[in-house]
């Protein structure tokens, strides 16, 4: 079984975690942002044109009368030195605003357990791989 844990002493902290992401070239260390609310991982323009990871797809979406181009690059994804994520779909994205590299949805979450919890009034969460076969019980 492989595992990360971050913890954090600020309460209402947002869940981030430095993880190593590459394309091309070698991996890079980024602050990377834990968000269950995304369905997909996103990485910031910065970072693609630091990597330099491989296109895979153009679209354009239209949102408000506002027309988006959205590319999706294939990335390697090191969690730790033990879990790592091989051509991991990532779309681009302006992250400026978030302050981190990359957000990681739950398209990566949900292939392992991800636990947050109060320990010690230190926040901490952790992602598990494999995921345990068994409900979480009370």
């Amino acid at each position: 079984m492989s595992f990360i844990v971050s913890h954090f002493n600020e309460p209402g902290k947002a869940l981030e975690s430095y993880v190593a992401v590459g394309g091309e070239g070698s991996m890079m260390a980024v602050n990377a942002l834990w968000d269950t609310g995304s369905t997909e991982s996103l990485i910031s323009e910065k970072i693609v044109k630091m990597i330099e990871p491989i296109l895979k797809s153009k679209a354009k979406y239209v949102t408000r009368d506002v027309v988006i181009e959205c590319e999706t690059y294939a990335v390697s994804l090191s969690l730790s030195d033990e879990i790592t994520f091989r051509d991991v779909l990532m779309k681009k994205a302006d992250l400026s605003d978030k302050n981190v590299d990359i957000i990681i949805g739950m398209d990566i979450i949900s292939r392992g357990d991800f636990e947050i919890r109060n320990y010690n009034n230190l926040v901490e969460f952790a992602f598990r791989i494999p995921p345990k076969n068994e409900p979480i019980t009370p």
